[in-house]
């Protein structure tokens, strides 16, 4: 799968030089040096008889569109210039620019001094969307998509630090937040290093069974430091990959290095369904969080649980199969001192 064209238009209007010009060779070594999430689609070359990478073509089709709507001049001789930008990024301009903290009333100073016609409240509102620790952040658009503020999103560029006042957002500083789908299908924010379940699990809230397996490794997923990250079904279980909803519990089952082990617990952050073309048999996924985790030094053998009787041989085929698992709640907590992140 490619980047979306718009996904690399972000990159670059956060990033260009404004009210320069800057050639179509400059505009690649820009988005290159600040997104680091291409895919093997996107270096691919674009055909058999053409070996640059396909995302250089998806950024000249990103181009074209913009030109058309006026968002970028073109000179007709491979330049491109920005004069008037979206308002977030004027409102980085200005924190980049001034330094410090900054009243919301300096950042709109700096905006109206330097570009005509851009309405005050829209400035207001894009210093909200824009500002990490903001409650209000989640009423806009721009932040209707559960993430990490250490993502390298363009629109965590802020920190409120009072009524008013804000500064450039750092998250050795500030912490990482995380914008997150709640139970209600409406979105929120919280501070993810701090983050402690809202909630007491019980063993009735261990809804799901699944097992997961890499060979290659001879563990899956132990060795990922992300939290959320992305847990993956076989293409043939598409349809189930979305039927365990927030807050229900996933024990996970499999084998480390030979050895039949329970190893997390984890519950979905959202409702998306993720596609990764990338993986043949495995392209589904969904976004989960542990809840609770072991390391790949001090799983828990299924031999040292109240479930070393029972035979677990393909009983989910890497599906999430609905099933009563309170006897291994108990042995699972109590073996394990990974906390909640």
């Amino acid at each position: 799968m490619t980047t979306p064209i718009n996904t690399l238009w972000t990159v670059l209007v956060s990033n260009i030089p404004l009210r320069q010009w800057t050639n179509i060779s400059e505009l690649y070594n820009i988005v290159q040096s600040n997104f680091t999430s291409f895919t093997a689609y996107d270096i691919a070359p674009v055909s058999a008889y053409n070996n640059e990478p396909t995302w250089h073509r998806n950024l000249r089709n990103a181009l074209q569109n913009k030109k058309k709507t006026g968002e970028i001049l073109y000179d007709e001789n491979a330049g491109y210039r920005i004069d008037k930008p979206y308002v977030w990024r004027m409102i980085k301009e200005a924190v980049n620019t001034l330094e410090g903290q900054l009243s919301y009333s300096q950042i709109k100073e700096f905006i109206l001094s330097n570009w005509n016609d851009v309405n005050p409240e829209t400035i207001t509102a894009q210093i909200i969307v824009l500002s990490v620790n903001h409650n209000s952040r989640t009423h806009y658009p721009e932040n209707h998509k559960a993430r990490l503020t250490n993502e390298n999103s363009p629109y965590d560029l802020l920190y409120n630090v009072g009524r008013g006042q804000v500064e450039t957002y750092n998250p050795a500083q500030h912490g990482i937040w995380e914008v997150f789908e709640t139970e209600n299908q409406t979105f929120s924010i919280r501070l993810f290093d701090s983050f402690v379940p809202t909630k007491i699990f019980t063993p009735t809230d261990i809804i799901w069974f699944k097992n997961v397996t890499n060979s290659t490794n001879g563990e899956a997923y132990l060795s990922l430091a992300d939290n959320p990250f992305v847990i993956h079904f076989p293409n043939k279980h598409k349809t189930n990959v979305l039927s365990p909803t927030i807050g229900e519990l996933i024990l996970i089952y499999q084998k480390v290095n030979g050895v039949p082990a329970f190893t997390h617990l984890v519950t979905p952050i959202n409702n998306e369904l993720i596609e990764d073309d990338i993986r043949t048999n495995f392209k589904f996924g969904r976004r989960v969080r542990y809840i609770a985790k072991k390391e790949i030094d001090n799983f828990i053998p299924v031999a040292s649980t109240l479930w070393k009787d029972i035979n677990l041989a393909g009983i989910t085929q890497g599906n999430a199969c609905i099933d009563i698992l309170m006897k291994v709640y108990h042995s699972f907590l109590s073996k394990c001192t990974t906390p909640a992140r």
